[in-house]
């Protein structure tokens, strides 16, 4: 039997106010040159849930500027990104990350990846040896992310991990701001 591999997605929300402020020029990212087993090592360090689990990282995210543009067809755009991470993580690439950057550059339309705009959603995959230890982590991750179930409907999330936003800030050398979003986006086909 095959260990549960489950694809999620991280929605960031850069903080541009000491751009708009004219503080620092617009943020920029070379994605080539980024090692994203940083961030998969950063996941693995900063939501601890007991189990082991295996985290990947695809080497490239949708940026700002492309999820502005795929507004109309963002659920297609989603969907075919869970499933391009999912297919890629069980191909052999670099340890901790997923090589989907080259399929996604002839199919989607982003801009130079050597310049690219801040990143708007990042994927991973995370997998354990049972349903119950990826399930485990799964609500680890959520609280890490600011997302805990409450008995009252109107108490808003708390703001991510310090430690992730930082881990976040000095991967992509660019402020975040502190909220953010992950999403399981289901199991690997």
């Amino acid at each position: 039997m095959s260990k549960p591999k489950l694809v999620f997605a991280v929605i960031l929300e850069p903080d541009f106010s000491k751009v708009e402020s004219g503080e620092v020029d617009q943020y920029h990212v070379n994605v080539p040159a980024l090692d994203f087993n940083e961030l998969a090592q950063l996941l693995e360090k900063e939501v601890v849930s007991g189990d082991k689990v295996s985290v990947r990282c695809a080497n490239d995210y949708l940026d700002i500027v492309t999820l502005q543009g795929a507004e109309p067809v963002l659920d297609q755009l989603s969907l075919y990104c869970k499933h391009t991470v999912g297919a890629a993580s069980s191909k052999t690439s670099k340890f901790g990350t997923i090589d989907i950057s080259d399929e996604w550059a002839e199919k989607i339309p982003v801009l130079d990846r050597a310049s690219a705009p801040p990143p708007g959603i990042l994927f991973f995959t995370v997998t354990g040896n049972s349903i119950v230890t990826v399930g485990v982590w799964m609500s680890v991750l959520h609280m890490c992310f600011g997302r805990h179930r409450s008995a009252k409907p109107d108490v808003e999330n708390e703001p991510m991990n310090s430690a992730l936003q930082a881990g976040f800030e000095r991967f992509f050398g660019m402020p975040f701001r502190p909220v953010a979003t992950v999403t399981n986006l289901g199991p690997v086909d």
